[in-house]
């Protein structure tokens, strides 16, 4: 099992490609914005606590629907480049941070919202913490992407081999599923398991973007298992990768689905 040190250390390493990191990770769905703010009744100057805001992809959309936003970011790098498209945006304020240690403001927030971030907190902080920020009737939102079949299948299935072959203990049965109803996911869960939010909200949307060779890699070198890498390990199984979607015509299609869970604080 990893570490709470491990986790850290992996979760930091994002750091090192900030501008790589905001160019390519997958944008978030709109439409789960929209469902957040209905379901959390928000309206605007909400105050919003967003975790591991990061270089602000899903800030934008949060800061879009007039919401007042605090962001804590541990990143240096991250926050910088987030400061250089966001810091004129009226009711944002960044904090250089983590969350674990960051003392939380008087006044409570009506949201505290996470983007593929919640699970970098340790376990027996987040929920707790999350719950303490929050006003008697807010709401925690946590949005996450999971990597599932139904962009270019086949090629997956070839570039699971380059991983086996170069990547240290790389699972020689794992290979992307197709999405099958969402009825539960592992942060609604561990939100029951907490005892400090009722489920309000379980919803996803998939998502297929194309990309050229190099854009792929490009987004795989955002990948903390990937960065992670040594470079020896790292530069053989680039080059299987690259290959292999070369000999498939030179792009590939990825297919994300984006997951929501809005719990009510109890």
């Amino acid at each position: 099992m990893t570490g709470t040190d491990d986790m850290t250390r992996l979760g930091m390493t994002f750091d090192q490609v900030p501008e790589r990191y905001h160019r390519l990770r997958p944008r978030y769905p709109t439409a789960m914005f929209d469902r957040i703010a209905g379901v959390a009744g928000l309206h605007r100057g909400s105050r919003v606590l967003e975790l591991g805001s990061g270089t602000g992809i899903a800030t934008q959309e949060l800061l879009a629907r007039n919401w007042k936003v605090d962001c804590v970011e541990p990143g240096v790098a991250l926050v910088s480049i987030a400061r250089q498209h966001l810091d004129d945006a009226p009711g944002l304020t960044i904090h250089e941070a983590r969350f674990e240690t960051w003392p939380l403001p008087e006044e409570p927030f009506d949201l505290v919202f996470a983007a593929t971030s919640f699970h970098w907190i340790p376990a027996g902080i987040r929920f707790r913490k999350s719950h303490k920020a929050l006003k008697p009737d807010g709401h925690l939102a946590v949005m996450h992407y999971r990597h599932v079949a139904g962009g270019d299948t086949e090629l997956f299935d070839k570039l699971q081999e380059c991983y086996i072959a170069h990547m240290p203990g790389a699972d020689r049965t794992r290979r992307n599923k197709l999405p099958s109803p969402l009825k539960n996911t592992q942060a609604a869960a561990e939100m029951r398991k907490s005892g400090l939010f009722d489920i309000a909200s379980i919803s996803d949307e998939l998502t297929i973007i194309e990309y050229s060779r190099d854009q792929y890699l490009e987004l795989l070198s955002t990948f903390s298992g990937h960065i992670a890498l040594d470079e020896e390990h790292r530069h053989a199984l680039f080059a299987c990768i690259a290959r292999t979607i070369d000999e498939a015509g030179g792009r590939i299609r990825k297919a994300y689905r984006n997951e929501l869970v809005i719990g009510k604080r109890r």
